[in-house]
This record gives structure tokens, C-alpha cells and sequence, in this order.
């Protein structure tokens, strides 16, 4: 088996020395691995093994042919003072340890490092044009004076290595293949908690009572899972955690402030309908809805704490919102009911060491029209931005400021959004320190009454201007349905994934970039002008921001040569990817100071 690029374990031997002190303490051996993708993949973009390993276990060392120089840069617990740094050259001929390594794994050593805690190390690979082309981060690193013994244990880090500007296939993949699921990032800004989804279709085995009133031909049943994976961004690698205690598709999960994650609603198993001309719907069974939540604590191999907290009302395909920085009080809005679509509103209120749990109070307030498949975006001033998800002829959009009412929307700009096309599985972001909403691809929903016709996709996107109270209207863009739109560390928006045509049956590969400095929209560029692109094509997929700015797309479908109509016979996923900006082009507070010299 031949890798273009394989793992890589570099042993540096580092040298520790108390703070201020001149002279130099007895060596010890850190393990750095730097773990670089493997290119061969299966089918469904997770990358293959090597069986052949290193004594540490990673597979067999060799650096890519492209790298010819590295950098070391460890940084204080501020993120910013850099106490150790190295530039290492690589060469097949060194002579001096200290100056070069080789293509293969080489030890190198570093001086002079302060016994401290919570230190960080960022790792820079570079052309020979001097180009920045890997980068990794890792955190947490603690060196104390016991390691000054040399019968210490050495301390093992991973650093997983991510191409700049491109996409980089995750080390390995999930245990089960996941769509509609949830993905929290954690506490640490580098963990994802990866919970439910759909994991398997059973084709044409839907109940009677969904088929019930319906002019479907054929009716899937989509079966949820009770799974729960970690992701580790540092070290690239999935980890399966213990499960949760039922099956959960269509949900929501958000952080809490004291680091465990509240997952709540959806469905066990859902139902996707088909007339064979097109249409299709996700419905499911009253009995199959959840009422509940449960609190996830992912620490160790993670656990459900304390008995399920009920939610007042049953509810999928719902959004959920933090309404203050604190993350103690969150909005719940629309989703699909015992009754069809949902609008009623709820606070999520959770205050460590005031409350016991969190809690579901419903407001007397509701939205302007029960929506599903809906946005809901947090923007300026504790406002929340809604759009989408209703039927036809039924308000588009609604804005929710309070827990009282929502904001009076004056009657001029209430009719310009009435004439904006209704739609669902659209995507949504805030840019411009949140004044204003990027609404983007989606459906067209044309039909009245709560079990919609799916039409065809939008090639519309509009940026809401919500200081200004206008409209602009970017016309001729690509149609997609099921995509995700996220940050980059400069606060434009990255618009990635999703399917698009008469069937949505063509994948969308590449990704879309909306500049916050000029509002525009154009293709993202990778370092050397060519459009930045997906290995898979993903819709139904999740993306977390990590801490070192990583963009990490998981799970989603994509489309097989069989499909006759969406979403039959469609492919789950249990591979991902990662995006790293290059901190030249997007730069943030922490990335300023790791740009290449």
C-alpha cells in the first residue's frame, strides 16, 4: 500500500530548565507526534490504515516530499509569549542534530523550556518557496520539575497537522455513519461531542399512519442511534463514548456553562415520504417524537447525568439559541410536533449552583407562524433572526428580542419580506459583529398546509441588514439545500455542502466564501488560486469551529448513482474534514502571532 503522506512521529528531546535559571537540568524525551493524513481512502472518504507502525505506534514515519523546513513554537499559557522556539530544516544529509531533521523521523532537541502548566505548542511546515503549508496546534501541555528526573515517564503529545488552506481528512473516521445529528464543541474549544443522527435507512418500511393521508408512492423509515462519539481536533482521531439512553434524530444539543451538554427532542426513527415525482418529506409518528432531554456529561468516557428532564412538549427539527454570552438562558423555537409544526416558544434557563437542572418555561409570546426546517440566528442586542420554515403565504421572517414579545418590525420592511421566496433546510449566518444575516440556497416551499411540497432550490441569497432595515439581494448564486454557512477567524462566512438539483441528487463540492469587508460573494481559494473543495460531498452534515480556527465538517449523505428521488438510497457518512484558514489571509487574536516570519 503506497501513502502520499503518512504519519509522522518526530521525537523531540527537550531539555527543562526552571524559570530564570541559567544553567541546564537532566534531558528528557517528550513524544511529539505530528500526524499528517493518509490520501488512499474507501469509498466513503475514510482514510486506510497502515498496519506497518512505529514503536510508538503511529504508522510508519515519513514526512511529505514538500516540506522542507519546520517550525516549533511553544507558547505561555497566555496564548501569546512564546517561551521555546526552533527552525528545523529538513535534510537527508544532518550532520547536526540541532539544525536538521530527516525526511524520516529524526530526535531534536530544544533548551532552555520553564517547568510551566498549560502551555502550547504550534507546529509550521514550509515550502521551499517558504510558504506556509501545514500547521497544528495542541494545548493543555504541562511540564513540571518532576520530569527533570530521568526515570520520569515522558510526556506524550499529538499534534494532527492540517493542510493550509485546503481540506484535511480527519486520522481515522466515526465507529457509525450519522446524518441529523448534533456536534457541540467543548469547553476546551478543541473536543466535539458527536450525538445521535440517522445511522440507517430501512427503505418502504414506514407505518401505516404516516402513509395515512399522504399521496406518497414509497416511505422510508430512517432509524436514529443512541451513539455518542468524541472528536479530538488535536489529535485528529475519533473516540467512542458511552451512549446515551434513546435513540435521537432530528435533535438539538447546546453547551452549558458548567461543560456538560444538554441534548434534547427529536425522534427515534423518522420517516422520509416519496411520490416519485420529486417530492419528498421527513415526517414521524407522534409515538416516535421525544419530549425529553438529558444532560451529558463528557467527561472520562462521558454519561448521562441525573433521569431525563422533560421538555413540556415533544419536538424535532427545531433551533435552539443562546440568548447572552453567559450561555445560561436559551431560545427554543418552531420544530415538528405531535401536531404538526410548532409555534410555541421556550426559555432554556440553567444557572450552576442556582438551578438543579435545566429547565423548559413556555412564553405566552409564539411566532407569527409554526415553522420547521427553519434559521434562527443570534444577532446584535440579544435579537434573534428567524427565518423560513412556514408555508406559503405565512410570514417569512420575524425577529425575537425578549422574553416578552418580539420586535415590532415596521409594516414597509414586513411586506419586502413577505415577497422573499419561503424556505426550508436554507442555511444562515451573522456577520458584521452581527448587524446583519447572510440567508442562503434552500428549497422553495409552494404549497399551504402543514405537509409542504419540496420545490425547487433557491438560487437567491440575501444579506439582511438589521441596523439599517434593508434588503440586498445577491442574485445567480449556486443553489444548494442541506449546507452549513460558518466563521472564519476574520468574521467572514464560510457556505459549505449540500446538494442541489431537480431531485437533489448532485452534490455541491465546493465551498463559498462571503467576505465581511465587502458583503460579496465569490468561490473560496486555496493558496495557489484554485477553488477550495470537499473531498465528499456532505449535506445533512454538522461544522464546529475549533479553538486554532479549524473549520470540522462530520457526517452529512451524499448521493449514490441509484437515487430516483431525494433522499432514497442515499449514503450516510461517518468520515469528516477539516478547513484551516491561512492565518495570512484570515487572520484572528491568537493566529496573529503564528504567521510564517
Amino acid at each position: 500500500m503506497r501513502f502520499c503522506s503518512l504519519a509522522l512521529l518526530v521525537l523531540i528531546l527537550l531539555t527543562l530548565a526552571a524559570c530564570g535559571s541559567e544553567g541546564r537540568s537532566v534531558e528528557v524525551t517528550p513524544n511529539f507526534g505530528l500526524r499528517f493524513e493518509a490520501e488512499e481512502v474507501d469509498n466513503d472518504g475514510c482514510p486506510l490504515a497502515e498496519t506497518e507502525t512505529s514503536q510508538s505506534g503511529y504508522a510508519k514515519n515519513q514526512l511529505p516530499s514538500d516540506i522542507t523546513n519546520l517550525s516549533f513554537k511553544v507558547y505561555a499559557q497566555d496564548g501569546t509569549t512564546v517561551l521555546a522556539e526552533a527552525n528545523v530544516v529538513v535534510n537527508s544529509t544532518c550532520d547536526n542534530p540541532y539544525d536538521c531533521v530527516q525526511p524520516s523521523s529524526q530526535g531534536y532537541k530544544m533548551f532552555d523550556i520553564p517547568t510551566q502548566q498549560n502551555m502550547s505548542l504550534e507546529v509550521n511546515a514550509y515550502n521551499a518557496s517558504n510558504e506556509l503549508i501545514w500547521l497544528g496546534k495542541t494545548y493543555d501541555i504541562d511540564i513540571s520539575r518532576d520530569q527533570d528526573d530521568p526515570q520520569a515517564r515522558p510526556l506524550m503529545v499529538d499534534v494532527f497537522m492540517h493542510r493550509i488552506s485546503r481540506l484535511t481528512r480527519a486520522f481515522n473516521c466515526m465507529g457509525v455513519e450519522r446524518f441529523m445529528h448534533t456536534a457541540t464543541v467543548l469547553r476546551d474549544g478543541m473536543n466535539v461531542l458527536i450525538v445521535g443522527g440517522v445511522s440507517q435507512i430501512r427503505q418502504g418500511a414506514c407505518p401505516d399512519d404516516v402513509l395515512n393521508g399522504s399521496n406518497s408512492n414509497t416511505c422510508d423509515l430512517l432509524i436514529g442511534t443512541k451513539l455518542v462519539t468524541l472528536y479530538n481536533g488535536e489529535t485528529g482521531e475519533f473516540i467512542e463514548m458511552n451512549p446515551i439512553n434513546e435513540k435521537r434524530a432530528g435533535h438539538s444539543a447546546v453547551l452549558l456553562k458548567d461543560g456538560q451538554v444538554l441534548i434534547m427532542g427529536g425522534a427515534d426513527q423518522l420517516a422520509m415520504l416519496h411520490t416519485g415525482d420529486g417530492e419528498a418529506y421527513i415526517e414521524a409518528s407522534a409515538d416516535n417524537i421525544l419530549a425529553s432531554a438529558v444532560v451529558y456529561n463528557p467527561t472520562g468516557r462521558g454519561a448521562v447525568t441525573g433521569s431525563p428532564i422533560s421538555m413540556g412538549t415533544a419536538r424535532m427539527t427545531f433551533t435552539v439559541t443562546p440568548l447572552d454570552d453567559d450561555e445560561t438562558h436559551f431560545l427554543v423555537a418552531g420544530g415538528w410536533g405531535e401536531a404538526g409544526k410548532h409555534t410555541q416558544l421556550q426559555i432554556i434557563d440553567y444557572v450552576p449552583g442556582k438551578n438543579d437542572k435545566p429547565t423548559f418555561r413556555v412564553l405566552d409570546h409564539v411566532l407569527n407562524a409554526g415553522r420547521s426546517g427553519h434559521t434562527a440566528t443570534r444577532v446584535n442586542d440579544g435579537q434573534v433572526f428567524i427565518y423560513g420554515g412556514a408555508a406559503a403565504g405565512e410570514p417569512v421572517a420575524e425577529i425575537f428580542l425578549s422574553e416578552n414579545a418580539g420586535v415590532e418590525v415596521p409594516d414597509d420592511l414586513s411586506s419586502k419580506w413577505n415577497s422573499l421566496p419561503m424556505l426550508s433546510h436554507h442555511a444562515a449566518g451573522a456577520f458584521s459583529n452581527g448587524k446583519k444575516v447572510l440567508v442562503t440556497g434552500g428549497l422553495k416551499r409552494v404549497a399551504s398546509g402543514d405537509r409542504q411540497k419540496i420545490s425547487e432550490e433557491n438560487n437567491v441569497s440575501m444579506i439582511f441588514d438589521l441596523e439599517n432595515r434593508n434588503t440586498e439581494l445577491l442574485s445567480d448564486q449556486e443553489p444548494r439545500a442541506f449546507h452549513t454557512i460558518s466563521p472564519l477567524p476574520d468574521g467572514s462566512l464560510v457556505i459549505a455542502g449540500g446538494m442541489y438539483g431537480t431531485k437533489l441528487t448532485s452534490e455541491r463540492l465546493t465551498l463559498d466564501l462571503l467576505n465581511d469587508s465587502t458583503g460579496k460573494i465569490a468561490s473560496l481559494k486555496d493558496n495557489i488560486g484554485a477553488d477550495v473543495q470537499l473531498n465528499k460531498g456532505r449535506m445533512g452534515h454538522t461544522v464546529s469551529v475549533l479553538k486554532d480556527t479549524s473549520l470540522v465538517f462530520i457526517g452529512g449523505s451524499y448521493p449514490d448513482e441509484s437515487d430516483e428521488s431525494f433522499p432514497t438510497n442515499k449514503s450516510f457518512l461517518k468520515s469528516s474534514e477539516s478547513y484551516m484558514p491561512d492565518p495570512n489571509y484570515f487572520p484572528s487574536s491568537e493566529s496573529s502571532s503564528s504567521k510564517a516570519e
